[in-house]
């Protein structure tokens, strides 16, 4: 069995140092009204064969129980051009040294990994010293409070915590007030919060109960290492202590239990009182964060988000009210949170809250921060090769919309690609096509000194160092996320226990060897950057790469080869628009050649940039799949959940191109 964390995906680092994004210095003088001296206009006419089975979804197929290949006006097989497009730009992103752009740059992720205590269980509990024995234990950073917002005249929200005091109840007393009100709660069943309050009934949630509080920490005390200063009381519900009014808090029971079993979750928790804190202010991009975090899109890279279960219960109860004596109203959603280490003479500074006393920790970097980390002079404004060739609209607020720099339109313009002769089916495939998710840090973020390596080791008990998303830890990206190009392809996927129509894609692709042929346009080249693209288009002449396109690319789906097979260019100073020779194409690729090489001091041709975009688009050497090349698995027949089982192992996604076979075939040929 492989030792490697499996993946079907890697990364292509991005070039580390100062100078590791390459700005061409005609970036100011691009336009489409003023001619370059040596620039170059005309088209480019490309033929396109797929090695693998191809799908490329048609429009209006959203509810389609089998979905069918995209077609032109004719009802022939077709590429979209924007598929092409966007194929290339990558392509052209990374051979060029570019930034790294297509992220959610104020996007910020959350954490709830009870194995690495490093990244999520030092800031969730500590030592602190019991109030009722004066021992010293492992408690809970945790406070407890009530959100609600405030609004301006102009509209403006400001979110507020209002800290309470709370108290872990057991199930059983959960159990004995649900039935003497005659509701349908179960505390033991496998369930959301949501479906519990469903079941406790909206009565019961804005009733006020007494119930007698065993005090475990009071409000002021200080945690050993991580030196919080407790703003909340907590205790539990016990005999013998005092009696109190407040509201019973439910979270979500992940597994089943019986009446009594105490390896599973046991307890909910009551929430009662007020503290002598002030009200904590909540910024908006922490509770941007938040609601990011308690989405359905939380782990993944998705703009548009929506509320998950717990949070769309409790968001119709999010609501204004005055700020006044009594502003604590019984609409109210209640929230667990930590705060930051204290500093001298201010106020408790909120750090990070949630819906359940284990909450998603969000981290203190956003996407923004940890690509800045990672390409050290990155420029918003300034514009690298794939912009200034295939345009770009600026998102800055650094500019106005009127202002000349604040959009070009592209020079390059790809067509349709439309099938040549006739294509059969392949055999109907489904599959769950799901989408890596950046929160795995062991395969998105750098581990130890390089990329693809591990992580150092603890000392014993504590795990490995995982560097993740933390701005203590300056994080850095791996590089561009690339599919690995396989020699075969997945016919019959496997499928999750109980996988639904909800999680699966029954889609029906073109068989391999059909041939497509479209036009690339170019206007106002200048050599170097008509040399980038023909570069990308075929690796520069590699007689192996192959770009991936459309959907199941995890798969194996999608392996494509693009040639040019002909031409019709002209330069801008011959005034008979003459057209060029065959000759342009190799000039303009050596001209390209030089200049990355030029500005990176020799060092793009054999940079590990490009050797491993190549591995990761080119088959394995062996004439094989290696057995790491697929996703990881939730249900191995021995690992149980691989994730997991290679994070507890230390194991970082290596890099592609150290695989053996690679290396001795990079030493047999020249990469470029």
């Amino acid at each position: 069995m492989s030792q490697q964390l499996p993946s079907n995906y890697n990364f292509v680092p991005v070039p580390t140092g100062k100078s590791g994004v390459v700005y061409p210095e005609w970036s100011k003088q691009v336009s489409h009204d003023i001619p370059f001296e040596d620039g170059i206009c005309g088209e480019l006419e490309i033929e396109l064969k797929n090695e693998s089975p191809l799908f490329i979804c048609g429009t209006g197929q959203d509810l389609a129980t089998v979905k069918m290949p995209y077609t032109n006006h004719e009802g022939k097989a077709a590429i979209p051009g924007t598929s092409l497009r966007g194929m290339l730009r990558t392509v052209t992103e990374i051979a060029t040294w570019g930034k790294l752009e297509n992220i959610n740059k104020e996007h910020i992720f959350g954490l709830r990994d009870l194995h690495t205590r490093h990244l999520y269980g030092d800031y969730m509990a500590d030592i602190q010293e019991r109030y009722d024995n004066r021992q010293r234990e492992p408690m809970t950073l945790v406070n407890a409070g009530w959100l609600y917002y405030d609004e301006d005249e102009k509209g403006e929200r400001r979110y507020f915590i209002s800290p309470c005091n709370f108290a872990r109840v057991e199930y059983g007393i959960v159990e004995k007030f649900a039935k003497a009100m005659k509701t349908k709660l179960d505390p033991n069943r496998r369930q959301s919060a949501a479906k519990k309050y469903q079941a406790w009934g909206p009565e019961q949630l804005e009733t006020d109960f007494n119930l007698p509080v065993k005090t475990l920490l009071q409000p002021g005390t200080v945690s050993q290492r991580a030196k919080l200063r407790r703003i909340s009381e907590y205790g539990e519900a016990k005999g013998g202590g005092r009696k109190v009014g407040g509201r019973f808090v439910f979270t979500g029971q992940p597994q089943a239990r019986r009446p009594g079993e105490k390896r599973k979750k046991h307890h909910d928790f009551f929430f009662f009182g007020k503290t002598e804190c002030a009200d904590i202010e909540v910024s908006k991009a922490q509770f941007d964060a938040f609601e990011r975090i308690h989405s359905d899109g939380a782990e993944r890279h998705a703009h548009e988000i929506s509320p998950n279960e717990e949070w769309k219960f409790w968001k119709k109860h999010l609501r204004q009210v005055s700020y006044d004596a009594n502003h604590l109203d019984k609409r109210r959603v209640p929230v667990f949170f930590i705060v930051e280490p204290d500093k001298a003479g201010q106020a408790p500074q909120l750090r990070s809250f949630g819906l359940a006393m284990m909450f998603r920790l969000a981290y203190d970097q956003n996407l923004g921060q940890v690509r800045d980390n990672t390409q050290q002079n990155y420029q918003e404004l300034s514009r690298d090769f794939a912009e200034l060739m295939y345009g770009y609209v600026n998102k800055s607020d650094k500019l106005s919309d009127l202002d000349p720099a604040s959009s070009l339109r592209g020079r390059i313009s790809i067509g349709q690609a439309n099938l040549v002769g006739s294509s059969q089916f392949a055999p109907q495939v489904k599959a769950v096509l799901s989408a890596p998710k950046p929160t795995y840090y062991p395969a998105y973020v750098i581990q130890g000194d390089k990329a693809g390596a591990n992580p150092p080791p603890q000392r014993k008990g504590r795990g490995f160092l995982w560097t993740a998303y933390m701005k203590n830890q300056t994080p850095k990206l791996r590089g561009w996320k690339r599919y690995l190009v396989r020699h075969r392809w997945e016919t019959h996927p496997p499928l999750p226990e109980k996988a639904n129509d909800k999680v699966t894609t029954t889609f029906k692709p073109i068989k391999e060897g059909a041939c497509f042929r479209f036009k690339i346009r170019v206007h106002n080249l200048k050599p170097q950057e008509l040399g980038a693209l023909l570069w990308s288009i075929n690796f520069g002449g590699d007689q192996d790469a192959r770009h991936l396109l459309g959907m199941g690319k995890g798969l194996g789906y999608g392996k494509v080869q693009l040639k040019v097979t002909d031409h019709c260019l002209f330069a801008n100073r011959d005034i008979e628009q003459k057209q060029l020779d065959h000759q342009v194409i190799q000039e303009s690729l050596q001209a390209f050649r030089e200049y990355m090489n030029q500005q990176t001091n020799g060092k793009w041709a054999q940079s590990e940039t490009l050797s491993e975009l190549l591995a990761c688009a080119t088959p394995h050497p062996s004439g094989q799949d290696p057995d790491y090349l697929r996703a990881p698995l939730l249900n191995h027949r021995t690992l149980r959940n691989e994730f997991q089982h290679y994070k507890k192992q230390g194991k970082a996604l290596a890099l592609h191109g150290s695989d053996r076979h690679y290396r001795e075939a990079w030493k047999k040929r020249k990469i470029v």
